[in-house]
């Protein structure tokens, strides 16, 4: 809660200073979020083929339509 409000506090100063500024924070911020992401998926090292497995449509939802509704 404190990082978010620190956040809010700097984004509102930067109104002031000009979009370049604000744009930069917000690159920076979203950057980061992506960052830790992939870092936590690097660490946890999860079945990538298991994962990919699961994206896959079964065959079950092609013959029977009343498993979609």
């Amino acid at each position: 809660m404190c990082i978010t409000a620190l956040d809010v506090l700097v984004l509102l100063f930067l109104q002031h200073k000009g979009f370049r500024y604000t744009q930069a924070l917000i690159i920076m911020l979203v950057a980061t979020v992506g960052f830790c992401f992939t870092a936590e998926i690097l660490f946890s090292r999860p079945d990538l083929g298991g994962i990919m497995f699961e994206y896959l449509p079964i065959k079950s939802i092609f013959l029977n339509f009343s498993l979609i509704y």
